[in-house]
């Protein structure tokens, strides 16, 4: 969290707001993100919600709306409340996740019968 209020302060300085801490929710949703887009993409959604509001607290409401609806499995409610998911009847999922070097075997299966199909019309080709 030390770095997403570093950046706060840094562009609430740069833009002349009054920011000076993220709203307790807004924390919340911020520390349980994946951030698969690592440091780049919290710098670039607090950067955008800094120039686009201003007030001495971020909160939820004021992050981009794209943003907000990255961060699952957080839930947001209308009014910007933070509702998290449930995950309590996890055992009654119905099918089982495959392993990833399954899912990626399928297409490579899908190209190798067209590449083996495209030979086999060569050589019928140049008989």
């Amino acid at each position: 969290m030390e770095i997403a209020q570093k950046f706060l302060i840094d562009y609430s300085k740069e833009e002349n707001k009054k920011f000076k801490q993220f709203s307790s929710e807004c924390q919340s949703l911020l520390l349980k993100y994946n951030w698969p887009g690592n440091v780049r993409q919290l710098q670039n959604i607090i950067r955008n919600s800094v120039v686009l509001n201003d007030a001495l607290e971020l909160s939820i409401d004021m992050l981009p709306k794209s943003a907000r609806e990255e961060f699952d499995p957080i839930n947001l409610e209308e009014d910007g409340s933070l509702n998290a998911k449930k995950y309590d009847d996890i055992e009654n999922i119905d099918h089982e996740i495959a392993p990833l070097w399954q899912i990626e075997k399928k297409p490579l299966k899908t190209q190798f019968y067209f590449v083996k199909e495209m030979f086999r019309a060569l050589r019928h080709y140049l008989k």
